[in-house]
């Protein structure tokens, strides 16, 4: 069983670590600064995403889990925010994970993060602040939700676990690649990695209509196994991500809306 965060380790929303695939010596990179107007932030709508993540092994598939995205804007302090609320559900019932993700409209930089994680009837728990450079978190001692945090990092950062709304609100064309300083609370410091459009690609709706999509590529270490994304043209909602594991290939897809999604 491939649990939550070695999940994120190799496709799609997942940690990762440094590097990105090859471009032409004429590719320029974006540098993003946290607290920078985001280009296309104005594509993140209110609503909700689900993806199904399953392993390919020959010409079996298994499922792993399911993931429901849930993005609101809501006034906080005064302030209006972004949030993301995320459940992760394991197939085989042997864990459930809950995260709650507020953040600077507009700029996309992280406010704050809530996390739960259940197995076997035992729940862990992580409440996180962000302040900048600063992060300061709170848990409950139990190990499974990252050690706690109370240190002031040497840059500022996104947070890593909303990569894929992340990725939605850049000005995706030919030839754009981004550098994106990342953290993700209580595990490796924030820094800067590469995600890179490398083509394009055209994958079928459910009834068959196609759909044109960006492929962006990133890349862990030199050696690693490039993860691939589709994020659609239009909406630049993220369709599918891909990346090779030990274990086989392990996909994540969004599914269609459920009649309450509407």
């Amino acid at each position: 069983m491939i649990s939550p965060n070695l999940g994120r380790c190799i496709a799609a929303g997942l940690l990762t670590l440094l590097g990105a695939p090859a471009m032409s010596a004429s590719s320029k990179v974006d540098m993003l600064q946290v607290g920078q107007p985001l280009a296309r932030f104005d594509l993140i709508k209110p609503g909700v995403h689900r993806y199904a993540r399953y392993m390919i092994t020959g010409e079996q598939r298994s499922l792993l889990d399911l993931w429901t995205r849930r993005v609101s804007f809501e006034t906080e302090n005064g302030k209006r925010i972004l949030r993301v609320h995320q459940r992760w559900d394991a197939a085989d019932k042997s864990y459930v994970a809950l995260f709650d993700q507020t953040f600077e409209t507009g700029s996309f930089r992280p406010l704050s993060q809530a996390k739960s994680v259940t197995r076997a009837g035992v729940t862990t728990t992580q409440s996180v602040k962000f302040d900048g450079a600063k992060v300061d978190s709170i848990g409950d001692g139990k190990p499974g939700v990252g050690k706690p945090v109370h240190e002031a990092f040497p840059m500022l950062f996104y947070n890593w676990h909303t990569d894929m709304e992340f990725l939605q609100a850049l000005p995706l064309a030919r030839g754009y690649a981004a550098s994106i300083p990342f953290y993700d609370a209580g595990l490796e410091p924030p820094a800067r990695y590469t995600y890179a459009v490398t083509g394009e690609d055209t994958l079928p709706a459910a009834d068959g209509t196609p759909i044109k999509c960006w492929v962006m590529e990133f890349r862990g270490k030199p050696s690693d196994p490039s993860i691939r994304y589709w994020i659609s043209k239009r909406g630049q909602v993220l369709v599918r991500e891909q990346a090779t594991s030990p274990d086989g290939v392990l996909v994540k897809t969004l599914l269609n809306p459920e009649a309450e999604d509407g």
